[in-house]
Order: structure tokens, then sequence, then C-alpha cells
């Protein structure tokens, strides 16, 4: 199966970021190519975000189009399942996702058949940094990121997370996003409403401590644990954000 991967260099005010998206136009991921940091929409595009990044910067030019070849998956055992996801780091599932294994975009897509508003790598500011998913629903208003990798171990103890043990900033990273994005909004959002930050996790949770105000959810379990959130919006309060979000101009990353 044949198929292209679109490079696009991004340069400006200090940052230095290489975009990667696919034949259909659906953004999979970027490199900073100042840190070498990957971020990618689902554990399962890491490996084709760093491939792709790698054939670009062979190249002279400030986008490219890669062909992506890839092969199907029939005649593959369990144990050459398990080889390919020690080899990759990545989950692989063969003959398509497992109920309760859908990707955390998967599952928030879902969110919108319950009246849920849903957006995709929401632009916060001019040095090219995004927000990789934005929600609003009857439970509020949510910034929504992933974080770790399959058999990663992320322990949350208050306000300390730590991803094999070693602490990382990203509660804090996402209390900063939320404060952005809450910016962005201003004249819409009433005093009472708060951005809240959801970590979605890939990797074995262990939580500690008293919670927080972030969400930190099971990426499997993401879509289910915001459907189960108490109201705390007005039908008008709602449908007030979702028309301040579009009019923001974040139609274009708005998947509907």
């Amino acid at each position: 199966m044949h198929a292209t991967l679109r490079v696009r260099r991004w340069r400006r005010y200090g940052a230095d970021r290489a975009f990667v998206v696919d034949s259909c136009g659906a953004h999979l991921g970027s490199v900073d190519l100042a840190s070498g940091k990957v971020d990618s929409v689902e554990p399962c595009h890491d490996h084709q975000v760093r491939r792709a990044v790698q054939e670009y910067l062979r190249t002279d030019a400030d986008e490219v189009v890669i062909a992506h070849h890839r092969s199907p998956l029939e005649g593959f055992t369990l144990a050459d399942e398990q080889i390919l996801r020690g080899w990759l780091d990545t989950p692989i599932m063969l003959g398509g996702p497992a109920p309760g294994c859908l990707s955390v975009r998967t599952q928030l897509e879902q969110l919108r058949d319950t009246g849920w508003t849903v957006a995709h790598h929401v632009p916060l500011g001019l040095q090219g940094s995004t927000c990789p998913h934005v929600l609003v629903g009857p439970s509020g208003v949510f910034t929504v990121r992933r974080i770790g990798r399959v058999g990663a171990q992320v322990e949350v103890d208050g306000a300390v997370l730590l991803i094999d043990g070693t602490p990382v900033t990203t509660l804090r990273d996402a209390v900063f996003e939320c404060r952005r994005i809450r910016s962005l909004l201003v004249g819409c959002v009433p005093s009472r409403v708060q951005v809240r930050p959801v970590l979605a996790v890939t990797g074995d949770l262990v939580t500690t401590g008293e919670p927080g105000r972030t969400l930190v959810l099971a990426a499997q379990d993401v879509g289910g644990a915001l459907r189960r959130l108490d109201r705390t919006l007005g039908p008008f309060e709602q449908l007030a954000l979702a028309r301040q979000v579009r009019h923001q101009g974040w139609g274009r990353v708005w998947g509907g």
C-alpha cells in the first residue's frame, strides 16, 4: 500500500519545527528541530513522524513530499506482533483496534454525538506551538494532551509527574496551556468557567496523593471519563463558547 507524507518546516520567532501530515491532510505530528522532541497525535504515529522528518532533513527545501510504503500485516502471529511492538516501541493491533483500544482522537471525535465540540491542533501563539485537542461540552472546557508511551511507568503524586522515575514538567505546562486557551476566549467565558487540562496517559498509570486540578486519565478511557463528568455549563453557555472558538479562526482545525 502506497501513501505520501508531507513535511513542512516552520521557522519564526526563534521556533524551528517540522510538521508532518498524511496524504489526506491529517496532521500526524511535529518535531522540534532544536531539541529533537517528537510530538505526535497518537503513539502509533511516532515512528512515521520521526522517519519522515529524517528524510526531510536530507533535503534542502522548506517543504517535501515523501513516498511512504506500508505493507499489510496479514499472516503475522501474536509473537510477531510482540517483536514489532518492542522494536518500534509502538502499539500494533492486528485486524484493527480492539474494543476499548480506540485512539484518543477517535474517542474525542465520538463525543460529538453527545453534543460536544472538538478542535484539533489549535495554535497557541506565534512560536509554532499548538494545543493537540480543545473540547467544549456540558461539563466545561478542556484541553487534552497525550503523554507517555507503551510500557512506560507513569506516576502522579499531587503536582509531581514522573515518567519511568524521571520528573517532567507536563502538569505545569498543561496548566499554562489552559490559561492561554482561556485568554483566547476572553469576553465569552463566564468568570466562573475555567479551562481544565486533561492528560491522556499511554502506559502504566499510578496515581497517589491528592488529585489536582488536572485530570490524569488512562488514554483508553478518556472519552468515557469525560462523558461521566457532571454538567457545569448551561446549553446557552455551551453554545456561546462553541461559537467563540470558531470566531477565533480555529474553524480550519475543527473536524466538523
